[in-house]
């Protein structure tokens, strides 16, 4: 019998892959270094569905592993590097630098000193991934503001990207926490962060819709 995480889990990873297929469709819309976040949504594809797959045919996979590596470190990289190579002030790209870095340091930092690190998805390291995303974000939408795409804000697709990527992430912070810390059941834990996800991946599409060619 399917559970509700399996149903929400599958049915997650088909707006995934709708997600991605639209963005290689419309890649000439999404601007200056659409690659990486195409990239970002491609692995985030593969770690959900690998995941789901699992998770149906074996009640006691654990998904962490996967996540850990695949998520935390891999996606969060790509993501940072593309609004990394969206920013043009000088200061801009030194803060962001310094965010890929930290990045990179706690993420070290807590595989050494957290003896289940590759086992059970550590709160700190999500949340500072998290962190250095919305800097990342501030940054990005700093330039934005106060540059003349603000007067076409919709027509820009890295402004869509922020939005759905905070919905994303920061959307999940309080699930995990609630999950792994709290005793949310497993259902319900899937259930609200497909949710969660999906409001996300609308977001990118709506975005890549909406956009216009800005290399």
């Amino acid at each position: 019998m399917h559970t509700a995480r399996d149903i929400s889990g599958a049915i997650g990873v088909g707006v995934l892959v709708i997600t991605l297929l639209t963005l290689l469709y419309k890649h000439r819309n999404a601007g200056r270094a659409k690659w990486y976040y195409i990239s970002a949504v491609f692995v985030l594809t593969v770690v959900e569905a690998y995941n789901t797959f699992q998770r149906s045919t074996d009640p006691n996979y654990n998904s962490s592993p996967v996540y850990i590596i695949g998520l935390d470190l891999i996606v969060f990289a790509l993501l940072l590097l593309y609004f990394h190579k969206l920013l043009a002030v000088r200061l801009c790209r030194q803060i962001s630098t310094g965010i890929f870095v930290l990045f990179f340091t706690q993420y070290i930092l807590g595989a050494i000193l957290i003896d289940d690190f590759f086992q059970q998805v550590p709160f700190i390291t999500y949340f500072m991934g998290v962190f250095c995303l919305a800097v990342s974000i501030v940054l990005v939408l700093s330039e934005t503001f106060n540059s003349k795409k603000i007067f076409a804000l919709q027509n820009y697709f890295p402004f869509w990207a922020c939005i759905s990527t905070l919905i994303i992430f920061i959307g999940a912070l309080p699930l995990i926490f609630a999950r792994y810390y709290a005793g949310l059941s497993a259902n319900l834990f899937y259930t609200t962060l497909f949710m969660v996800h999906v409001l996300g991946q609308i977001a990118t599409i709506i975005g890549i819709f909406k956009a216009k060619t800005d290399e």
